[in-house]
């Protein structure tokens, strides 16, 4: 389980990104895994789920046609050495009316801890996760998520709580999104969440509550067009990693509505 193991010290120390550092962020170059293309991560694994993309137009505006970001909520799944994996934080509440650290989850998400912070990742000092999440309220639209993980020695805390009682703290650093923009949401959560990290005092949320508004500003409206969408993206690293297996996927895609 991702409280167990034993890391390797990590070596990359980032101090908070501005919202301008992170508006000039570019994504970092995708390589081919599993189903679909997968973004590769700071100095871990990837792993992916292939996307279903939803129109842009229908996923940039809401229902009253005025223009919102595509960013739905900033969470963060912690390991609990009793409780195992679980919410810890999200921004905006998953559930309306609930505080920002309830731990209950919408029933169509009941597995997102588990998504977001799997098996094994107690083996690497940092990773980055792609998963999807069904649609909620019936509207039809899947829901895409990206998790940045890493893990800190406890010793290290400027702030240790009285539930941490083990040599090292997992957490997972998580953006749902309804459009599949990996390239460009990578990119910023793995900044951010470095710096998360390095306050060495999870209490400091203010930051998360920032890249919230931040994505969705810079994300949403007409400043999403075109090649943007695509960031990161490398047909050649998909060709080159399947070769003529592209053809069986490419067949799949076609037979999905079946």
């Amino acid at each position: 389980g991702p409280g167990g193991g034993s890391c390797s010290p990590s070596t990359d120390l980032l101090v908070r990104p501005s919202c301008a550092a992170l508006a000039n962020t570019r994504s970092p170059r995708l390589s081919a895994h599993g189903g679909v293309v997968r973004p590769a991560a700071l100095g871990g694994r990837s792993r992916s789920v292939g996307p279903r993309r939803p129109p842009m137009e229908k996923a940039r505006r809401g229902g009253d046609g005025a223009p919102r970001g595509p960013v739905l909520h900033i969470v963060v799944v912690g390991f609990h050495h009793k409780k195992g994996c679980q919410v810890e934080f999200s921004y905006p509440p998953l559930i309306p009316g609930d505080g920002h650290d309830s731990h209950t989850l919408p029933e169509e998400w009941k597995y997102l801890p588990f998504l977001a912070l799997p098996d094994g990742a107690h083996n690497y000092q940092e990773d980055t996760v792609f998963f999807h999440l069904p649609p909620r309220n019936g509207n039809g639209a899947t829901v895409f998520g990206i998790s940045c993980y890493r893990q800190i020695e406890a010793k290290a805390l400027k702030v240790r709580q009285a539930d941490i009682t083990r040599e090292t703290v997992q957490k997972s650093v998580c953006v749902l999104s309804k459009l599949p923009l990996y390239g460009l949401l990578q990119a910023k959560l793995q900044l951010i969440t470095h710096a998360y990290f390095e306050e060495k005092d999870f209490s400091q949320i203010s930051i998360l509550k920032e890249l919230y508004e931040h994505m969705n500003s810079s994300l949403g409206g007409a400043s999403l067009e075109g090649s943007q969408v695509y960031l990161g993206l490398s047909p050649r690293d998909l060709v080159l990693h399947f070769r003529h297996k592209v053809l069986i996927l490419f067949k799949l895609i076609l037979l999905e509505k079946k």
